[in-house]
């Protein structure tokens, strides 16, 4: 119990001195948050693969409503609620998501079947790409790989992984968009 109110105290006063701008509480309040989420998830979940997801979706939003703790109150309420209702809203979407595939996984099969001049296509959009945006691509939308799984292939972090991914995807709309002007 004394850990528990340690970071309690901890946490409050990092968020305090962050609402007053001091950026290196922040940063620390953060990374020390992350790790509590990712803790607390997967004592509920275990193992599961949306447990990065949901503490990226909770730093997320407690970054968006930092403005709204008051120091006076407790922390550790405030900020698991947020945790709580993110990680919901993460798995309804998650449940939903899966249910939909399931629900059209002849017509998904149907419509997603690339005929040979696609295939072609793809194969030089693909061969158009930065090698670091392409393995990125391959692995992660062609083949599958979670971020995590990625990042070890590549020898690189999971946060590059998101964003080659990110740029990756921008750069091949701007491909396809130039062939088809």
């Amino acid at each position: 119990m004394k850990a528990v109110n340690n970071d309690e105290q901890r946490w409050s006063q990092l968020m305090g001195k962050a609402q007053q701008g001091d950026e290196h509480s922040y940063a620390d309040l953060l990374e020390e948050l992350g790790k509590a989420i990712e803790a607390y998830l997967r004592s509920r979940f275990g193992p599961i693969d949306i447990i990065e997801d949901c503490v990226q979706e909770s730093l997320i939003a407690i970054h968006a409503a930092r403005h709204t703790y008051d120091t006076k109150r407790l922390f550790r309420p405030w900020f698991f609620a947020i945790v709580r209702h993110r990680t919901i809203d993460l798995l309804r979407r998650q449940k939903s998501y899966t249910a939909a595939l399931e629900r059209n996984t002849l017509e998904h099969i149907e419509s997603t079947a690339l005929s040979i001049e696609e295939e072609v296509n793809k194969s030089m959009v693909f061969s158009m790409l930065a090698p670091a945006y392409r393995d990125v691509l391959l692995l992660t939308k062609v083949i599958g790989f979670s971020t995590s799984e990625t990042a070890e292939k590549l020898g690189i972090s999971k946060s590059a992984v998101r964003v080659r991914v990110h740029r990756g995807i921008k750069e091949t709309r701007k491909i396809l968009q130039n062939e088809q002007v």
